[in-house]
């Protein structure tokens, strides 16, 4: 199959040209409580956005990024090594919000909740040429079941699988990306939610699915498998090609530790 030769990557391209508004313009959470987290567990948690809430456990300054301006680990640039491996409790709280906080409005108060409280300043930078995979159907087609009923989007990740229910292809797209490095932009053409499992034998430093964190201990040894490239046209009826593609970046200006309350 022949790929254009210059692809364009859409990963929060809207988003990232916001990262230059005032936070005066920005919504803000009412109260915002952080502390440091020195549990020595890997692990993230963060809590479902319900009744105006965020409340994320051990989360990292880059994984908060991530969240406020809806980027790839790759797509964030500069700033100190403290803010991939420090770790913070945030609680967050807006008032009069009864249900769910929509996802555009919530990425909104993140950043406020980073402009005020970690003195984050972001510009964007483009990239003209980077190393990039395009996402492409198999000749014999897509291995999706599609799901037109059940609830969702669901996404499930650890060490050497993925499980997608009700999702459509920009989310197993953005879990690529996490897992090899590169940008993977879909170039399948299939715009329906659909429920897919993807089970691959991880190479050696695979995996680490928090950014700036070691990940829990790799087994000694494992059992013959397929690579995530194999498992994907095997399993999915999908394989990545190898391309190249303009990447937006956020740039760290300035970045503070925040005073704990």
């Amino acid at each position: 199959m022949r790929l254009r030769s210059s692809l364009t990557l859409s990963i929060a391209a809207a988003v990232l040209a916001q990262a230059q508004l005032k936070t005066s313009d920005e919504p803000r959470f009412d109260v915002v409580a952080i502390k440091p987290n020195a549990d020595g567990d890997y692990r993230v948690y963060v809590g479902p956005p319900t009744g105006g809430r965020f409340s994320a456990t051990g989360i990292t300054l880059r994984l908060l990024m991530r969240y406020g301006y809806d980027v790839q680990d790759l797509q964030i640039t500069g700033g100190p090594r403290w803010i991939g491996t420090d770790r913070w409790n945030i609680e967050a709280q807006a008032a009069g919000v009864p249900g769910r906080l929509p996802a555009e409005q919530q990425s909104r108060m993140i950043r406020a909740l980073l402009a005020h409280r970690f003195q984050l300043k972001v510009h964007t930078e483009k990239k003209k040429q980077v190393p990039a995979y395009a996402l492409v159907v198999l000749k014999n087609g897509p291995k999706l079941h599609v799901n037109a009923d059940d609830p969702g989007p669901e996404v499930h990740v650890e060490r050497g699988h993925m499980s997608f229910q009700k999702v459509r292809l920009a989310a197993l797209t953005a879990q690529l990306t996490r897992q090899l490095g590169k940008p993977v932009i879909d170039m399948t053409n299939l715009t329906g939610e659909y429920d897919l499992v993807l089970d691959w034998v991880p190479e050696p430093g695979e995996n680490s699915t928090i950014p700036g964190q070691p990940g829990p201990p790799e087994p000694a040894s494992e059992n013959n498998g397929p690579s995530i490239f194999t498992a994907l046209q095997e399993q999915v009826g999908l394989r990545l090609a190898p391309a190249k593609a303009p990447l937006d970046v956020l740039v760290i200006d300035h970045v503070e530790k925040p005073s704990e309350n």
